[in-house]
């Protein structure tokens, strides 16, 4: 649950949903939660990527955390708007 909610914390602060080229998947081991996330452009030419992780219960921090460096890359441009 923590690792579903951790990247839809991320899709949501981006303003994306399942039509967008953006990839999020977290994972929980050890009482640490990893979350790797890449936006992307529509032909593929451009890809932006995150990965970092913190304590398990840190999710929506590593979300917020993860959008803010994918839109400080250009990922509001990729995603063909500006930033929410």
């Amino acid at each position: 649950r923590t690792c579903v909610t951790t990247e839809r914390s991320l899709a949501h602060r981006l303003g994306a949903d399942c039509r967008w080229p953006l990839a999020a998947y977290a994972t929980l081991a050890d009482g640490r939660l990893r979350l790797r996330s890449l936006v992307g452009d529509g032909d593929g030419e451009r890809l932006l990527g995150d990965d970092r992780s913190g304590a398990a219960r840190a999710g929506e921090r590593l979300a917020r955390a993860a959008a803010d460096a994918l839109l400080a890359q250009g990922a509001a441009e990729l995603l063909g708007r500006g930033a929410p």
